[in-house]
């Protein structure tokens, strides 16, 4: 039979994990820890960019330590721009032809809303009727 191992976390007394990123504090209580699994150990030695792990009331969460610098969001805006909006908007003749006149002013309209999203800093909403000609069931997949 394996061994269960424990795996032992410290963190200081505003409950931010030691000796991991972003911080990399040092371990000031050696009585302040959490005894983790091996998975829950190993999954704290990274986080996403602007996260942390932090013990709240006994549990481990991964917690916004910062909020994202506005270059950094304009950019994710952008390539979602791309990645959603362009692949729709240069599409060919043909398919502009096969939209009702009320659709072509939603698209436009939409089109619009994205061209504006570095100003706006809001993701415009699909067109219900965009995805559904996709295949897909309307929902926003932004």
């Amino acid at each position: 039979m394996e061994e269960l191992q424990e795996y032992k976390i410290f963190y200081n007394k505003d409950g931010w994990v030691c000796e991991r990123y972003p911080y990399d504090l040092a371990v000031d209580n050696k009585k302040r820890f959490l005894i983790l699994d091996k998975d829950a150990f190993y999954k704290t030695l990274e986080a996403e960019l602007h996260f942390a792990w932090r013990v709240v009331d006994g549990e481990l969460l991964h917690e916004r330590y910062e909020p994202t610098p506005d270059d950094e969001a304009l950019q994710i805006l952008r390539d979602k721009r791309e990645d959603i909006c362009f692949s729709i908007i240069n599409r060919g003749v043909l398919w502009y032809e096969s939209l009702a006149p009320q659709q072509r002013q939603e698209l436009k309209q939409w089109y619009n809303d994205w061209l504006a999203v570095t100003k706006t800093k809001t993701e415009p909403l699909n067109p219900r009727w965009l995805f559904n000609l996709e295949g897909s069931d309307g929902t926003n997949k932004n």
